[in-house]
């Protein structure tokens, strides 16, 4: 798609579409309400050989701190203080008013199934 050698993707994450513009590819994204939105997480092995480390890390990843490291690279952060770069990125910031959360426990029984309808439709 960023290539050009598709005229559209039915499913992108928009914060993609826009660093690739921003970077030259000729694309750009149009949102279908609502927008569908998977829930993203972080999480500690059970068994990391440095849990503590990684404790302190995943602290900083979710702070304030660590979440304008994400912004600066054009991803959208999670932190309520922390704005994306490009608004509209996000719902209520002009382009688009609702998304459609899917939980990962709704993705991994779905997943499959939705795939296959995607196969069916759109690849024969």
């Amino acid at each position: 798609m960023i290539a050009g050698e598709s005229p559209i993707a039915l499913q992108i994450l928009n914060h993609h579409a826009y660093i690739s513009k921003t970077a030259g590819a000729p694309v750009d994204w149009q949102v279908l309400e609502p927008a569908p939105a998977t829930i993203s997480s972080i999480g500690l092995a059970k068994n990391s050989p440095h849990p503590h480390a990684a404790m302190l890390f995943l602290d900083f990843v979710l702070s304030k701190k660590g979440q304008t490291v994400i912004q600066a690279a054009n991803y959208l952060p999670s932190h309520p203080e922390v704005p994306a770069l490009q608004p509209d990125l996000k719902p209520g910031g002009g382009r688009f008013e609702n998304a459609n959360y899917m939980s990962p426990d709704l993705l991994y029984e779905k997943g499959n199934e939705w795939a296959d309808y995607f196969e069916r439709q759109f690849m024969k």
